[in-house]
């Protein structure tokens, strides 16, 4: 269950990674 409560707070490395996937629809 603990992993569901990193889930709420993004680390830097996931907004890394949604940067690049919204970057990679466009």
């Amino acid at each position: 269950m603990e992993h569901y409560n990193k889930l709420e707070e993004p680390s830097d490395e996931e907004n890394d990674m949604l940067d690049l996937a919204f970057g990679l629809t466009e």
